[in-house]
This record gives C-alpha cells, structure tokens and sequence, in this order.
C-alpha cells in the first residue's frame, strides 16, 4: 500500500504501503538530538514464544524505562512472529518474519519490532556535486507500518490486507482497492521509514478513510484515501527553483549534525553556497523538522545491527484524536502489518491475516 492500522481491526497494511508510497524518504522517529536512530545501540534481548495463539500478541503490564531496544522490561515479554507474504506480481524480494514484543501501562503502549534485513537502506534520496554541478542520486527506504482498524471491514479476518487495499489475483499489481465502498470506513497507519520518521525518533502518523475517489489513471488516485493526521513538520524538499540541485545546505558552523550527516535539519539549514562545498560532497533532498501535533503522537527508536533492525514504537493508550485508534486494557485490537525491504509503492510484503493485540 502506498502512503505510505482497533477493536477495531486493522486495515491490510498494504494500505500502509499506500502511506509508504506516499511517503517521501523522510518519516520519522524518535532518537536523540544528535545521534541517528538507524546507530543507535542495537537491542539483544532474548524472549520466550508466546503460549498463546500464533496470531496472538499479548502485551505485558510494565513500563520500559526507555525506548532502547535492550531495555531491560523486554526480558521476558511474549514474543510473537508475524508472517508477511510477497504480493502476487511484487518486486518486493522474498517474505519477512517481523518478531512483535508489547507491553502497555495505565496510560501508556509500547511495541518492539525485530526482523532480518540484511542491507540498511537509511538513505533518503541526494544531491552530489562534481565540483561544479549537482546530479540527483535515488535511494529507497526500508520501511514498516502497521494499519490498526476503527471500523470493521468486510473479510480483513480471513485475509488481512490482502482483503482491504491490494487487488484481486486477476488485475494488474497497481490496482488499489483500499477500502471501497465504505465511505465512513477509519484506519489509523502509523508508518516508520528509515530514511526520514526513523532519524527524527517519530513514527508517521496517517488516517485511512473512505475509498479512493477520482480519476484512477492518476497517480494521486492511489493515496486518495489516505491522509496525514494534522499538524506541523516532517518532511519537505530541499530542491531549487530549476530543479537542477538543492535549495539549502548545512551550516558548516554546526559541525554535530541533528540527525547525523547523512540528514539534513530545517534548524541547521542554511542558504546553498558552493564555495563551501567540495566534489563528492552530498546533500539530502530531504529537509526533516520533527512533527508537532496529532501527527507526531507514535515516537521511536531504531536500530540495526548484524543484518537486524530493532525498532520500539511508544504511543499513549488513548490520544483523545478521532483519527487514531483507541486501545484500553482488557481489550483485543485486530491489525495488520507491512515491510518494505528497500523498494516503493505496492512492492512490499504484507501479513494475509488479521493479527490481534491483547492487553490482559
């Protein structure tokens, strides 16, 4: 799904990849100021398999004490492992496992995700210059998202997002259902991207409602249905007005980059200037200013490590939005998952059943 998930259930994630496609390489995550998630120190561990049933993820009641993969609150906590599948027709290259940890408070949730990948695609999309001009240089982010659901949808259970968002075995892998004809449907998709909500320590927070609307010869048909959730930040384009190189660079005066050196921060951005540039020097496409607001309530901390990511999401119980899904103890929460191992759009894998949050 582009674009980029309670009891509610949770969406095909492939809407999630609706989000992913429609999201730029700039998410967001939540390390700290000066240090980049994607080296932040990996997290190792170990925890049991879950008694429960194999599409079963039962929370525990306690409270890290950070977002640190290895914080010592995830000794012990169920581990259950998600199987994705490879869309029919998908370049995505083979099907992930992602290994899924949560533990929740009064107020708060917390959710470690585990999965192999043996290349860490963190690099958003670059300017290189020669020395006397700038050429474009494309990247594509790994990416994770899960869909919670705030309305029922028709078969999600039996199928999970293959039901919801991805087309029928007979059309062409392009073909977007989302979740047509419902038009009052609700999903809540947050979506991390290593290459943009995983610097930041955010996790992209988007709405699915309704079906896609318009014309579907258009790109903008795809992501019709899915929406940011409001407020300030995120991403932008540092491109100049020719389109032929970027806008900004980085203060050379500000010699510990936010988010490491391969992002670039709108607060340590300042006016291009050649001169101060060598060849083989390489800025981000990518202005990154951390979201405020509805948008920013899932925060994150990412890191890889020996061909594994490990990635803690953290989110209030209940934010009081419209748009996000509402989990209270004592309930079961259906969802989906999706992963993108450094492809785009629809070319990812995604869970073809409903998974089920439980917090006892």
């Amino acid at each position: 799904m582009p674009k980029p998930f309670i009891s509610l259930f949770v969406i095909a994630l492939v809407a999630a990849t609706l989000v992913a496609c429609g999201d730029d390489n700039g998410g967001t995550s939540t390390a700290p100021a000066g240090t980049s998630a994607t080296n932040a120190s990996p997290a190792a561990a170990a925890s049991p398999t879950s008694s429960a049933g194999p599409t079963d993820v039962v929370a525990a009641k306690k409270s890290p004490a950070s977002l640190a993969g290895d914080d010592p609150a995830w000794t012990g906590v169920a581990t259950t492992t998600l199987k994705t599948e490879v869309i029919k027709e998908s370049k995505a290259k083979a099907p992930v496992d992602v290994k899924m940890q949560a533990v929740y408070s009064d107020t708060d949730v917390w959710f470690r995700f585990q999965w192999a990948d043996a290349t860490n695609n963190n690099l958003p999309n670059q300017w290189a210059f020669d020395g006397t001009k700038f050429s474009s240089v494309a990247n594509v982010s790994d990416r994770l998202g899960i869909y919670w659901q705030i309305t029922p949808v028709v078969e999600f259970e039996a199928r999970g997002c293959l039901a919801n968002c991805h087309k029928g075995d007979n059309q062409p892998i392009e073909k977007w259902f989302m979740i047509a004809p419902n038009a009052n449907d609700l999903f809540d998709l947050w979506q991390w991207t290593a290459a943009s909500s995983a610097p930041m320590g955010q996790v992209n927070d988007y709405s699915l409602k309704g079906a896609q609307s318009g014309d579907p010869t258009t790109a903008a048909y795809r992501e019709s249905a899915i929406a940011a959730d409001p407020g300030t930040g995120g991403t932008s384009s540092n491109t100049n007005a020719t389109a032929d190189g970027p806008k900004a660079m980085r203060d050379p005066a500000k010699t510990t980059p936010v988010y490491g050196p391969n992002y670039l921060a709108v607060s340590e951005s300042v006016a291009l200037d050649v001169t101060k540039l060598k060849a083989g020097d390489k800025i981000s496409k990518t202005l990154l200013a951390p979201w405020v607001g509805d948008r920013a309530d899932v925060e994150s901390k990412t890191s890889w490590a020996s061909g594994q990511y490990t990635v803690v999401f953290h989110r209030k119980l209940n934010t009081g939005n419209p748009d996000d899904a509402k989990l209270t103890a004592g309930g079961t929460f259906a969802f989906g998952l999706a992963v993108w191992d450094g492809v785009d759009q629809e070319e990812h894998t995604v869970t073809s059943s409903a998974y089920h949050l439980i917090l006892k």
